[in-house]
């Protein structure tokens, strides 16, 4: 799904913004998606023990083209994974990814603010990846006064520490 998916984004008019929702592709779709400007958002799946190569995507993306989200009520981050997800948990997903890169949720969130910029043109939401039963990838997009889901920058420390 991901060669296709990654097909479908060069046929397509360019949005300013291309943001692969719940990434959980390998490090080359990463690699590639890193050289094409595209931004990776990461879910609780990035806290799974299991998923090294994922953390290390993490690790890879420079923090202006990095996000966090819940995908709540789904990918429930660890220590809590088969409960239900919530937003009060994002804080647990950040925490593994600045541990990945080497940091400190703080400088995280500090980068996250230096590097972020409001955007009034359109961007596009990209679901792509696998889960264990099958692949994925959903294309929607949103324009206007947006800026991406559930970014690091204003969430609260609750969750972690």
């Amino acid at each position: 799904g991901d060669a296709e998916v990654m097909r479908i984004l060069d046929d397509a008019p360019r949005p300013k913004h291309v943001i692969l929702h719940c990434f959980s592709s390998h490090l080359d779709v990463a690699r590639e998606a890193i050289e094409r400007g595209y931004v990776l958002s990461f879910a609780g799946n990035v806290t799974f023990k299991r998923n090294e190569e994922l953390r290390a995507a993490a690790a890879l993306a420079p923090v202006g083209q990095l996000l966090v989200e819940t995908d709540a009520p789904f990918m429930t981050p660890e220590p809590f994974r088969g409960a239900k997800n919530e937003p009060a948990l994002i804080g647990h997903t950040a925490k593994v990814i600045a541990e990945a890169r080497g940091m400190d949720v703080a400088d995280v969130l500090a980068a996250k603010s230096s590097a972020r910029s409001s955007s009034t043109h359109p961007f596009c939401s990209l679901s792509i990846g696998q889960s264990k039963s099958h692949s994925h990838a959903q294309l929607g997009g949103r324009a206007g006064k947006s800026t991406p889901p559930l970014d690091l920058e204003g969430q609260s420390a609750h969750g972690y520490g």
